[in-house]
């Protein structure tokens, strides 16, 4: 196991499909700044990783079934406010865009 440098950022991924997992965590492992730290399934248990593994960064997919992206955020924030959560999406849809913006979330498009 590689031993993590002081200056990595640690992330922690949660989406609903595992194959996107894998390779997300493929690409960004290839690369020395970033070091994955844990990963989980559905947004419900983001919390209890974040509490775990403390994490800089969550990458978040935002439609999963159980408690979706938007919440987990919310949930997220409200308990670690320092956090910083990228969701992520594969839908070209505005409303998905719109329905984070008006949660009140931090956002950048």
């Amino acid at each position: 196991m590689i031993e993590q440098q002081q200056d990595q950022i640690k992330l922690l991924l949660i989406d609903d499909h595992k194959l996107f997992r894998e390779g997300v965590k493929r690409i960004l492992t290839m690369e020395h700044d970033f070091d994955v730290v844990a990963e989980g399934d559905d947004g419900g248990e983001a919390a209890d990783l974040v509490a775990r593994h403390r994490p800089d960064v969550v990458l978040m997919d935002i439609n999963m079934p159980g408690v979706n992206g938007v919440e987990a955020t919310k949930q997220l924030i409200e308990r670690f406010p320092e956090i910083k959560v990228l969701i992520l999406s594969i839908h070209d849809d505005e409303t998905y865009v719109t329905h984070v913006l008006k949660t009140g979330l931090p956002a950048t498009c």
